[in-house]
């Protein structure tokens, strides 16, 4: 688009693996100070977080809905959303991953999301501290001149809220599931 301050050209899209969200989820956050401070309940539930979207590929704007909608029921199969970009209701399958994060947390609540740009930010500090997105990346940019170019760069670096919705649509594709759907879940 004319209007966007980015060109298309210069956004980096890439996903995470199944095995590379597995080993996130399972990610155990250390504590601050060498591990003898208190823990970072933050980055935990920002990395949790995450791993929720990537399995529901609902917008940040949209995951307190998620949150909020599995809290009601935690046994419940799907959650109804309103999907704030384009006012229309979601319903979403409820994955079993979403019920391992629950559980970790008091009285099996997933945790409220907070603000998307601490999000974004944590998000990267807690992948760059994994260690599992380490693996370079070629990104395309444009310099001065309107030439095209590529810069390296990491996978955490480029980690955003955004990343769980290509994910989520890309294992989506994987299973099977129907074009049509996926694109309504992702609005």
């Amino acid at each position: 688009q004319a209007h966007w301050s980015t060109p298309d050209g210069d956004v980096l899209r890439w996903v995470l693996t199944e095995p590379q969200l597995r080993a996130f989820k399972d990610y155990e956050v250390i504590a601050a100070q060498g591990g003898f401070g208190a823990p970072r309940t933050g980055l935990k539930r920002v990395k949790d977080l995450f791993v929720v979207q990537c399995y529901t590929g609902v917008r940040f704007s949209d995951l307190k809905g998620v949150v909020e909608g599995f809290n009601e029921d935690p046994d419940r199969k799907t959650v109804t959303v309103f999907n704030n970009k384009t006012k229309k209701q979601v319903t979403i399958p409820i994955h079993p991953m979403i019920r391992e994060i629950a559980e970790e947390y008091p009285s099996s609540q997933l945790p409220s999301p907070g603000s998307l740009q601490k999000f974004n930010k944590n998000l990267r500090a807690i992948a760059c501290e994994s260690g599992l997105f380490d693996s370079a990346l070629s990104k395309p940019i444009t310099d001065a001149e309107g030439n095209w170019t590529t810069q390296r760069t990491t996978q955490w670096e480029q980690l955003s809220s955004h990343t769980a919705r290509r994910t989520f649509a890309t294992m989506a594709v994987q299973r099977g599931i129907p074009i049509k759907v996926i694109m309504n879940i992702t609005g």
